[in-house]
């Protein structure tokens, strides 16, 4: 099986977004990302490679099914996702897209894009620490 979400650095989860997946690789995709909130623990997710993938239609009718019915546990446990996009021009193409989404209330939690895998790693880690100080006030 390919290797989607990569959880290594967890509570970081790496997600690289291929280009296609192939329709007998929906599920186990599907899977991967089922299995980042069956730890029920907060972490962030760091972006990389295709915005979603094209040609992909088993995986985008299964994202999309299991996007919607895990709205509430990404409130929960995902505290921000950051795309990683070196290039300055996607770069803002995504923000524009990002900006849109919100407006509409179509993310779940923050989503910021940045040029670099340190910014992202830095950023994940402020929010991560947010997230500490946030569960710490409430026991």
């Amino acid at each position: 099986m390919t290797t989607f979400v990569d959880t290594r650095d967890w509570p970081l989860a790496r997600l690289v977004m291929p280009e296609h997946v192939a329709d007998a690789e929906a599920e186990g995709h599907i899977a991967q990302l089922v299995a980042l909130y069956d730890r029920q623990e907060r972490f962030v997710l760091l972006l990389a490679g295709a915005e979603l993938p094209r040609h992909s239609p088993a995986f985008m009718k299964a994202y999309a099914q299991w996007s919607m019915s895990t709205l509430e546990l990404a409130r929960r446990y995902c505290l921000g996702a950051v795309r990683v996009e070196p290039d300055a021009a996607q770069r803002e193409a995504y923000r524009h897209r990002a900006e849109q989404a919100a407006k509409a209330g179509a993310h779940a939690y923050p989503y910021e894009i940045v040029a670099d895998a340190q910014a992202a790693d830095d950023l994940a880690r402020r929010w991560l620490g947010a997230g500490e100080a946030a569960t710490a006030e409430r026991s």
